[in-house]
């Protein structure tokens, strides 16, 4: 039996910014994941949402009993121990957390118009964990009655907690469908092989600990959220109490804007992948390599950790792969959509599609090439690099515009009316890393602001506006 003392490697990642802001510091848009967002929160029984991952001083004073891992497969003797603590308090509310557990998942499946005992896929899985993990946001940022730190009931925390975890399983299956191009042929799903899935993949080991559940109580999770059938010993009154429209929708918003990231960081991350190809490595007829292709690809290469691991792996495969899991993602925010407009009776869809149509004059990309012609000649790449530096631009903007208008439904979803967000490009690179825009500024020595209006690109006394 040990109690963790030695917290300064989780500081360290505190003070680093790499969990992101905390719900209550910033939207939603800037939040590095809802995991990050709520670690360091507290509940009504006084324990950090995070458990021994929240922050030194929101642990200090709280039982963490850590014990070495006796369970069958990955996790036994692991070298990082459970929280027994938290087991505790879980085994303690286990009632309203499996009835918790239903009343998520029906309360989705109804207010979405779906059949409560129609077929549930792993995108389903994704979504029902996902909605969990976000009630403790919404009762924290809503406009109404807020929660404060410290009073989020505990079966939410333990909810949050559990279904981080399932959300971890879900979402690396879902990628494994799309990257295998299966979106159309997913299984049904068993209990007994998602957790064999979790252990064979060490989805159980975290990041200084290991999930203190025995597999019985993870595979009953796992059923529930499945079938959406209520055990005998579940209490569904706790959540049903904390579960609206509202909130649903809230929920669902919060997905899109998920899948909405999804999509740009792929785009614009495979943009600068082909583009760094096409210089570096010419097919007949395209400019040979040079000082700027060896400048892109050094930036790539200095900058990889900052990018996604999805975006750079997707960036990475066959043009076919690519352009397969661009249309799966677009099918995904798509079947979300169709779910906003049930549950809000207003989706999101006709107005993305007609932003992301947004197009530049044909003269843009040589009006674009003639200012980087003047800030710093390339040669023959040049020409390549002011079309793609165009497109990224394009991107950039409509997605600005996007992620302006999912933001202020969210705030809509919150009761927070009149709140209003107004993007930029240094926006852009807070949530999803550098990208081409922020390579060009810096090989051509230029100063590009984008926003969702319009883009200024400039260098000395020389201005292009988009």
């Amino acid at each position: 039996m040990s109690q963790l003392r030695d917290l300064s490697a989780v500081d360290a990642l505190y003070a680093s910014g790499y969990f992101g802001p905390k719900a209550h510091e910033a939207p939603e848009f800037y939040w590095a994941s809802l995991m990050g967002a709520l670690l360091p929160y507290k509940d009504d029984e006084g324990r950090p949402l995070g458990e021994e991952m929240a922050p030194s001083h929101v642990q200090a004073g709280v039982p963490m009993e850590m014990r070495e891992c006796p369970y069958a497969g990955s996790r036994r003797k692991h070298a990082h121990p459970m929280n027994v603590s938290s087991l505790r308090q879980f085994n303690q509310h286990w009632p309203a957390v499996v009835g918790g557990l239903a009343v998520l998942r029906n309360a989705y499946l109804k207010q979405a118009q779906r059949p409560l005992d129609g077929p549930i896929t792993m995108v389903d899985l994704w979504k029902f964990s996902r909605l969990g993990v976000a009630l403790s946001a919404y009762l924290l940022r809503r406009g109404q009655l807020p929660l404060q730190d410290g009073h989020l009931p505990a079966v939410t925390a333990i909810l949050y907690r559990m279904l981080l975890g399932i959300n971890r399983v879900a979402h690396l299956q879902v990628l494994i469908i799309i990257s295998a191009g299966l979106y159309d042929q997913m299984e049904a799903l068993d209990p007994a092989v998602l957790y064999e899935f979790t252990d064979a993949n060490e989805l159980f080991i975290g990041m200084n600990s290991v999930c203190a559940g025995p597999r019985g109580l993870i595979e009953d999770s796992f059923r529930v959220l499945i079938s959406g059938q209520l055990p005998p010993q579940a209490d569904p009154g706790p959540v049903s109490a904390l579960v609206s429209r509202p909130f649903l929708e809230y929920g669902n918003l919060l997905m899109g804007l998920d899948a909405q990231k999804y999509l740009f960081g792929v785009r614009a991350t495979s943009l600068a992948h082909e583009l760094s190809r096409q210089l570096s490595q010419p097919r007949a007829g395209e400019p040979g390599p040079g000082e700027l292709a060896a400048a892109l690809e050094a930036y790539q290469r200095g900058t990889e950790e900052q990018v996604s691991s999805l975006a750079r792996e997707v960036a990475a495969a066959e043009q076919e792969v690519r352009e397969r899991t661009v249309r799966d993602l677009e099918r995904f925010r798509a079947e979300l959509d169709q779910e906003q407009h049930a549950i809000s009776g207003q989706g999101l869809g006709a107005q993305t599609r007609e932003l992301e149509a947004l197009t530049f004059p044909e003269d843009t990309p040589a009006r674009v090439m003639a200012l980087l012609e003047k800030a710093r000649p390339a040669g023959p790449a040049l020409r390549p690099f002011a079309e793609a530096l165009t497109e990224y631009l394009r991107l950039e903007r409509a997605n600005l515009a996007i992620f302006e208008r999912l933001q202020g439904r969210i705030e809509h979803a919150l009761g927070r009316d009149g709140a209003t967000l107004q993007l930029g490009n240094t926006d852009v690179m807070k949530a999803f890393g550098p990208k081409l825009r922020d390579f060009a500024s810096e090989f051509f020595s230029l100063d590009i602001q984008s926003g969702a209006q319009r883009t200024v690109l400039r260098h000395g006394a020389d201005t292009l506006v988009l």
